[in-house]
């Protein structure tokens, strides 16, 4: 059916496609030869095992020393693979094996030949971990498809994937509900055996070239993660937004792994559970703006010593906060007094955190704090803080005394804010509260 519609139109006129719940769907046209579709969505078609039959059907073999031939002869002119798509969603594909029944094998350079076989099992690709076990030849290298223009790849729910066509030039990836792998395989890849061969290396795989000018990289319920220094994220030169989550294996983010995002400008790690340690490498994230730390139940923050308290000296750039739902957090890390350029604070969900540090006005620049769910929060620090503009708290049942009462020690501390909300309602500050502090 798919093929027929296909058939009936102008190949040259296709720009998009949106494949959505065909759920008895197996088989697909070869999209690969619309010269002119920039983006191709599959959602929810949940039978579909390939794409394509064959890679030999919608390219010529691409490798990264050149380009070859079925019969292993190296070509002056490639067939481009998808000479236009800049967008790929591939979305709840949940029996998607990989992109063509045809398995690919390496080819070795020096004699220009490529094996292949039309086995159904799948497009069968050494894992990066089993080529440095096996200790493989530099001059192997990995023979594949490439999308020349492919900016944008969103990948969720298809379990049982685990590589790719090459993607050299993508700006924008998000990894949700897919197995390591798949994670390891875009992220850190044997197409840039070439560059190691050249400088004489031969211990471990440098980057996905794919990966060098990412600027935004999202990997969530990747259920198997065990640690991010697989990944190579150090590489990633000109990646400015991270974002973590649900991965409840997770136990490290180590500082190697955070050395080279001197362009990382947000990072968000949410819900994983197992992670224990997060201070070294952040005296690297020197261009940070915006930095979120929630429900890593396991992430004891207030641990902060005086070694890591100097890891927070590097984030100078930090205008935003948030650290949430941290039940091992009793008190805030004292290395956040080392981030003078920070203006939005907010702290909820820690059930542990009693008071808030006095060094707190050290923050000359802080314009917003909000506190919302710490019902052992019982005061606030001394003093005030002339540029605090807006203070929110919600759901902290023992501050409530200091707004009854406002005569507390803890008043003046809020007298001077012009916008104070408590339970999301306006509190009104009179002029004679101000003139009896």
């Amino acid at each position: 059916m798919l093929q027929q519609q296909l058939m009936m139109q102008d190949k040259k006129a296709i720009e998009e496609i949106i494949i959505w719940r065909c759920y008895r769907c197996l088989e697909l046209p070869m999209f690969s030869q619309l010269p002119m579709l920039k983006v191709l969505k599959l959602e929810e078609v949940t039978a579909l095992e390939y794409i394509e039959n064959s890679s030999s059907g919608s390219s010529s073999l691409f490798s990264v020393r050149g380009n070859l031939s079925k019969r292993g002869k190296r070509e002056e002119k490639s067939a481009l693979f998808f000479p236009s798509l800049q967008e790929l969603r591939l979305f709840d594909l949940r029996n998607f094996k990989g992109w063509w029944r045809e398995e690919v094998s390496v080819v070795n350079n020096d004699e220009a030949t490529v094996e292949t076989t039309t086995e159904t099992a799948g497009i069968s690709l050494p894992s990066v971990a089993a080529c440095e076990e096996k200790q493989q030849p530099l001059q192997q290298q990995l023979v594949l498809p490439s999308f020349p223009c492919l900016s944008k790849l969103t990948i969720g729910h298809c379990p049982n994937l685990s590589n790719l066509p090459l993607h050299p030039f993508l700006n924008e990836v998000e990894f949700k509900d897919v197995n390591a792998g798949l994670v390891q395989w875009s992220m850190v890849g044997l197409a840039s055996i070439e560059g190691s061969s050249a400088s004489g290396r031969n211990t471990s795989l440098p980057s996905f070239p794919s990966t060098l000018k990412l600027k935004h990289l999202c990997i969530d319920s990747v259920l198997d993660l065990v640690s991010m220094s697989e990944l190579g994220l150090q590489n990633l030169t000109y990646l400015e937004h991270l974002t973590i989550e649900n991965c409840p294996i997770l136990s490290s983010l180590p500082e190697e792994s955070l050395r080279g995002l001197r362009s990382l400008r947000s990072l968000s790690i949410r819900g994983c559970g197992s992670l224990t340690s997060l201070f070294l490498g952040l005296q690297y994230l020197t261009s940070l703006e915006e930095l979120e730390i929630k429900e890593c139940r396991a992430l004891d923050m207030s641990d902060c010593d005086e070694e890591n308290s100097l890891q927070f000296r590097g984030l100078k750039s930090l205008r935003r906060l948030k650290i949430g739902y941290m039940p091992q957090l009793e008190s805030i890390p004292d290395g956040i007094h080392e981030v003078t350029s920070l203006q939005d604070l907010k702290i909820e969900g820690c059930v542990g955190l009693k008071t808030l540090p006095e060094w707190i006005h050290e923050l000359k620049l802080l314009q917003r704090l909000d506190i919302s769910d710490c019902p052992e929060l019982n005061s606030l620090p001394q003093g005030c803080m002339k540029a605090l503009q807006i203070l929110e708290i919600y759901n902290c049942p023992k501050l409530l005394r200091i707004f009854e009462t406002r005569t507390s020690m803890d008043w003046p501390f809020i007298a001077h804010i012009p916008h104070v909300y408590v339970d999301r309602k306006k509190i009104t500050i009179h002029a004679a509260d101000i003139s009896s502090l």
